[in-house]
């Protein structure tokens, strides 16, 4: 999978209180998290599911069903000691349709500059993908504050 986006951790938190807060704030999954249902309406203490790779840490924010529609965001934290960061890759699902969105987008584009007819439809495919850009950004900020709060509820 494509990670699109490196976080550094912040300043004053090291990745062993980083991944000590993640661990306990997660509920531990046994397989990838690409395909697992991260919805839950529950009041949970819980704000991850999490993953345990060999060479990584893997998780991603428990959602409710109002949040269902932003598209699922995988974290991973290699588990090597001299790594302090957090890469961000879209799961499975969210890829495929971001990529059947940029698809439509070109070929619409080029179609309608090729035959010069039907230039309607690259505002709407735009918007579409633009929102969905859109919501991917809520998703990490969502995300980012979750974080913080199980770092925050830690100490």
């Amino acid at each position: 999978m494509i990670y699109f986006q490196t976080f550094t951790l912040e300043k004053g938190v090291d990745k062993q209180q980083f991944e000590k807060a993640i661990r306990k704030f997660s509920s531990k999954r046994t397989d990838f998290l690409d395909f697992k249902s991260s919805t839950s309406d529950f009041g949970l203490s819980k704000y991850f599911l999490g993953y345990e790779g060999k060479n990584n840490l893997q998780f991603t924010r428990i959602r409710t069903s109002f949040e269902r529609v932003l598209p699922k965001l995988i974290f991973n934290l290699p588990k090597s000691d001299e790594c302090n960061y957090y890469e961000v890759r879209l799961s499975f699902t969210a890829t495929v349709l971001l990529c059947l969105l940029v698809f439509l987008f070109i070929v619409c584009t080029f179609s309608a500059f090729s035959k010069n007819q039907n230039y309607g439809v690259i505002p709407t495919i735009l918007a579409v993908l633009s929102l969905y850009s859109l919501l991917i950004f809520f998703e990490i900020k969502f995300t980012k504050s979750r974080i913080k709060k199980a770092i925050n509820n830690l100490t």
